[in-house]
Formats: structure tokens, sequence, C-alpha cells
């Protein structure tokens, strides 16, 4: 006879930030393409794990649905029409999804930057659909800079905090915007008496279009309108890149020395690739896609 026993240990579960770029392309990335400098994407790769084999949909909302419930585009939605918020898209309400399962394990749940899993009703927006809370945009696409968006033909600010529209939070470039907010929840998790996981839905919008990048990462690379393929490319990745090595990365040291995070302190060199050598649970995988969406 043959019995299996559980073992029940102290060990709490691990941390978790999940960052999802925004159409990154499988070539637009630094180790594929030597045109693109992204050392802190590169060094998440060095040090953590590649996924060599992976599928994804063509487009950001069924990517998303497909991402967030665990089934297949074609079994969640190939609807990307959902940009008017009363578009009929996004993951079925009868599914469950990924923070809904979280939280019923014992995770706090939050999530920052781009929704765009349906928006038509208040039962599909991410604080119904298992987040503790959300700063972000519901939609597929808005200004980086002024956070403005069309919907119905009307002109419209589509920045949200938790369940009511973040007044006066906007006008701040998207990716500075939403790595600032998500140190902030790592930091205020630091700081919680008891010992809930988090889990951290980190959204990027960039690269998304339009075509916006502040002027100190585009300097040295030419607006080229001949080329909007090859711009959108070249001029937000270093974006995405430098926020993703300086502002995430520190918020993760920080943590860290709060014991919110366990394991050794990520290190943030500041220069060159910006390594993140020992880790713990916040070493990271990286699709060999260069593309999340």
């Amino acid at each position: 006879m043959l019995v299996l026993l559980p073992v029940v240990t102290a060990v709490s579960p691990p941390h978790l930030i999940m960052a999802l770029a925004d159409d990154l392309g499988w070539n637009n990335i630094g180790w594929r393409n030597p045109e693109l400098a992204t050392p802190a994407l590169d060094a998440l790769r060095a040090s953590g794990v590649e996924l060599e084999r992976m599928y994804t949909f063509k487009y950001c909302s069924p990517s998303r649905s497909s991402l967030l419930s665990g089934r297949l585009p074609l079994h969640v939605t190939q609807n990307n029409k959902n940009n008017d918020v009363t578009n009929p898209g996004g993951a079925d309400l009868r599914m469950t999804l990924l923070p809904q399962k979280l939280k019923a394990a014992g995770f706090a749940t939050a999530i920052v930057g781009k929704w765009h899993v349906g928006a038509r009703s208040t039962a599909n927006l991410p604080m119904s659909r298992g987040f503790d809370t959300h700063l972000g945009f519901l939609k597929g696409g808005e200004d980086h800079w002024t956070q403005g968006s069309n919907d119905d033909g009307h002109r419209c600010v589509d920045l949200w905090r938790d369940s009511a529209p973040a007044r006066g939070e906007n006008g701040t470039f998207s990716t500075f915007m939403y790595a600032k907010e998500a140190i902030r929840v790592i930091e205020q998790h630091a700081a919680r008496a008891d010992a809930a996981p988090l889990f951290l839905y980190l959204a990027w919008h960039a690269v998304h279009t339009p075509l916006e990048a502040p002027s100190r990462f585009d300097a040295s690379v030419p607006n080229d309108d001949s080329a909007g393929t090859r711009a959108k490319v070249r001029r937000p990745c270093p974006g995405i890149s430098r926020n993703l090595s300086e502002s995430p990365s520190a918020a993760l040291s920080s943590a860290h020395d709060a014991t919110a995070l366990r394991g050794p302190p990520c290190t943030d060199e500041r220069a060159g690739a910006r390594a993140r050598r020992g880790c713990g649970q916040c070493n990271g995988s990286a699709s060999s896609d260069g593309h999340v969406e």
C-alpha cells in the first residue's frame, strides 16, 4: 500500500509581480536587435528563465483576456474593438480570472496600468474582477502624456483610481506614472502588519501608440516619419527599459529592505546592464518573442 500524505510547511507563498509590455515585438528587444538598448530586460532574461516557445495573440485585448483567464483567445475573445467602453469585449464574466483565484488564496492584489479586458459595466472593471487596488486606464490606448482618449466621439481622460476617476492625477508620461505607482504599492505593502503575499499586475502602456517618448529617451534617435514602425520600435523602448531598470528595481530593493519581498536585496547598479543578481523571488522571466501582446 502506498500512502501519500500532504506536507504542510510554514513557508509563505512568494510575492508575484507580473509585468506586461504593450505591443513590444519579437525583434524589439536588445538581445535580438543591436539598434535597441534594453539592459534591464536583457538582465531579467539573463538572471531568469526565457520561454522559447509560447503562444500569444496579435492584438491587445485578446492577449490580456487570455493571460488573465488562462484560456486561449479562441475560447475567451478575439474582439479587439472594445476601445469604446460600451463594446462587448474582454473576458466573459462567467470566467474566474487570475487575481480572483489569488485573492481567494490570501494574496493582496493590485493592478497598475492598462486594463482592456472589458469596461461596459461595473462588473467588468478591475475592482470587480479580483483586484484590491487599481490605477490605470480601461480602454486600449490613449495619449501617454495627458491620458486623453476619445470614446464614441467624446474627448475624455481615461484614468481611474480604484472605482472612481483619478481626478488631478493625469498629466505625467504613462511609464513614469505607472512606475511611481508600482513603487507606492510595493512600499505600502511592505508596511502592512500581516504577512499576506502580494500580486502586482504591472501592465505598461508603452510601446503602444501614439508614438510618444520623453525627449531624453529619443534624443539620439531620428524621428523618421516615413518609417512609423521603426520610430515606434526605437523611440519608446528605452523608456520601458530605463523605467524597469531604475524605478521598479529601486522599489524592489526598498521592499526587500522592509522585508516585504523576502530574499536577498536586488541590486541596482545604475550603470551598464544594471544586472539583478541573487534576487530570490524577484527574478523574472522573459519570452523569447521579446513580446507579450
